[in-house]
């Protein structure tokens, strides 16, 4: 579906129905996410919780790198173009 989305070639009925089909699987992932919590200790989802938080942090030091990286690349071809 992604190399037609971005070739151009999906039709509107196409396009309409992707959208639908990911809208249905956020509604069932998000109840599946409800029933897990459900189920589980109140340690357990504080785990959870760090375990989030945790990741999220990560991800954050990873998108610092990656602009830095972006950065000094930019330097280096303008270092180069001369």
């Amino acid at each position: 579906m992604e190399a037609g989305r971005s070739s151009g070639t999906l039709t509107d009925d196409q396009k309409s129905r992707l959208k639908t089909l990911r809208e249905q699987s956020r509604q069932k992932q998000q109840a599946v996410r409800e029933q897990i919590l459900a189920i589980l200790t109140p340690e357990q989802k504080q785990q959870l919780e760090a375990r989030k938080a945790d990741m999220e942090k990560r991800r954050e030091e990873f998108r610092q790198k990656r602009e830095q990286w972006k950065q000094q690349k930019q330097q280096s071809d303008k270092t180069t173009d001369n």
